[in-house]
């Protein structure tokens, strides 16, 4: 793997654990999110990245100090240099908090919250992140030394796995045929506006006048086309409802167009589709 790759995929991984960390403070979810701060600061230490440790040593401060509700509006521009006795001082403030409570209590409470924060993701179909929080769960349970329990925490990263593998597949299929579909439009705009060029130049002395119906008909073919894209979009960033109302109004084309039955069938499968999933909700 390239080395520049890697380095994006340790980067990526250090921003999730600061989106985690960050979003568990703002929730008064103090124990752990101090837990992902560590783990972010790690990676970024390991890298060199003195901005984003700035960054990190700030944002400890902060949940410390108890000013969460302020994370979400911090401006890091002027922390360009590291301040080593800074950190020192924020990171010897966060073993005293640490060390304060008890440490087996402390465990078992932040591994109960971490596994119910894992069960939610994995069931929102958000495996990453799910997969995120076992990892952390495992090494608690490795902590306080439950090893049974640690096999079953692996057992369901390694399911995570093959879903995310999944999830990756689908959504690069899914896009390539979205891109598909596109291009197989524009290919068709294309010919039709070749055809009726080619119409003028073969009648140049007879101006090629298409009728009101022909026109209309064009018209509604193109707006049924570029709606279908519209709605497949809309269901791809889960906004179902606005998928089911573009759905809706598809059919009703076709409908007027007196389309192809099977092509009219499909529209329907997904409105009952999208209808289905606004309930769950």
């Amino acid at each position: 793997m390239d080395s520049r790759v890697n380095i994006n995929i340790i980067e990526r991984k250090a921003d999730d654990y600061l989106e985690v960390a960050r979003s568990l403070a703002i929730n008064k979810r103090i124990d752990e999110s101090l837990y992902y701060y560590r783990e972010c600061l790690q990676i970024f230490e390991e890298m060199g990245f003195i901005s984003q440790i700035n960054r990190v040593i700030w944002e400890i401060e902060k949940v410390l100090n108890g000013e969460t509700s302020s994370l979400n509006y911090l401006k890091y521009d002027a922390f360009q240099e590291l301040d080593h006795v800074r950190k020192d001082i924020i990171l010897e403030r966060l073993q005293k908090y640490e060390s304060g409570k008890t440490w087996l209590e402390k465990k078992e409470q932040m591994l109960e919250k971490t596994l119910f924060d894992a069960k939610k993701y994995a069931d929102e179909g958000k495996y990453a992140k799910a997969k995120l929080f076992y990892r952390h769960a495992s090494k608690i349970l490795k902590m306080i030394g439950w090893e049974k329990e640690m096999n079953v925490i692996l057992n369901e990263i390694k399911m995570l796995d093959e879903k995310i593998i999944i999830q990756e597949e689908t959504e690069k299929i899914e896009t390539q045929l979205a891109i598909q579909k596109k291009q197989e439009l524009q290919r068709y705009l294309n010919e039709e506006s070749e055809k009726i060029e080619q119409k003028r130049r073969e009648n140049r002395f007879i101006p090629l006048v298409p009728s009101p119906e022909e026109e209309m008909h064009k018209k509604k073919f193109q707006i049924a086309e570029l709606n279908l894209i519209k709605a497949q979009e809309a269901e791809q960033a889960e906004n179902y409802q606005l998928a089911l109302n573009r759905y809706k109004y598809l059919f009703e084309i076709y409908q007027q167009l007196n389309y192809d039955p099977i092509k009219k069938e499909r529209i329907t499968q997904k409105i009952s589709e999208m209808e289905d999933r606004i309930k769950v909700l």
